[in-house]
């Protein structure tokens, strides 16, 4: 079934409109990218207001989601590991900074007591 958007006057398919069941033809008036263009403002604002009030709220919701989904995380890990060889292999700054903080680590590490006991090759 077509469908009028009231916003952007171009006939779709019904598909492309949310549900609204008090309407006569069980559809919003507007098409979803409409309404998604529309409600974005709103929905920013709400998150800044949120954000303002209680700012660990979305850092909890992060983590949360991170450790508790392990999907989300392996695609996380992915994307960064991704990210850094290509930065690795394209910026030779950032290439010669990791090369200097793991050689720091390493003597770090080597000269600290932990260390002690343990032979060198």
């Amino acid at each position: 079934m077509k469908v009028v958007c009231t916003k952007c006057k171009v006939a779709k398919d019904s598909s492309d409109f949310y549900r609204e069941r008090m309407k006569r033809n069980g559809l919003k008036s507007r098409c979803k990218s409409c309404h998604n263009k529309a409600s974005l403002p709103h929905q920013r604002a709400y998150y800044r207001r949120k954000l303002k009030k209680d700012p660990d709220y979305f850092r909890a919701r992060r983590k949360n989601r991170y450790w508790e989904n392990s999907d989300f995380r392996k695609k996380i890990v992915e994307a960064n590991v991704k990210y850094f060889k290509n930065r690795y292999a394209s910026d030779p700054e950032f290439r010669q900074r990791i090369i200097d903080t793991a050689s720091a680590r390493y003597y770090r590490l080597r000269n600290s007591k932990s260390w002690a006991g343990v032979e060198s090759r």
